[in-house]
């Protein structure tokens, strides 16, 4: 028996009545939680000042092992606020150009017994893929 929930997909989107679109798919869900929780600044929330990942903090940073493993622990906070737990984050450099850095999160779902959902954060927060 799995989890019952329904939320709203991230980033935000219309169904076909023009309402903000939910969905029960628990993978659709959990990947939508880890790209709001990446793609919010710490600070933002008032009451929760440590919320967010804060990619964007990165942004210019250098494709170094200190900027990856710094990404790899904003990447593991995100099991303090969401039922997930974060396997790994695998990094990705674009070919030709070592400086672009895609981190590829393979994490889970806590009380799931299905396998490893994979989210590369780069062409998610680009439009390339559709979370679904």
């Amino acid at each position: 028996m799995g989890i019952e929930l329904k939320g709203p997909v991230w980033p935000f989107e219309n169904d076909e009545d023009g309402r903000i679109k939910h969905t029960d798919d628990i993978d659709v869900l959990a990947k939508s939680w880890m790209l709001l929780y990446l793609q919010h600044s710490r600070g933002i929330r008032v009451m929760k000042p440590n919320f967010g990942g804060g990619f964007d903090d990165f942004l210019f940073d250098q494709n170094d092992d200190v900027s990856q493993q710094l990404l790899r622990a904003r990447c593991v906070e995100a099991e303090r606020w969401f039922p997930v737990i974060v396997d790994r984050v695998d990094f990705v450099t674009t070919p030709g150009d070592d400086t672009k850095v895609s981190p590829i999160i393979y994490f889970r779902i806590q009380t799931e017994e299905q396998g490893t959902i994979q989210l590369n954060v780069a062409e998610a927060m680009t439009g390339g893929v559709n979370v679904q």
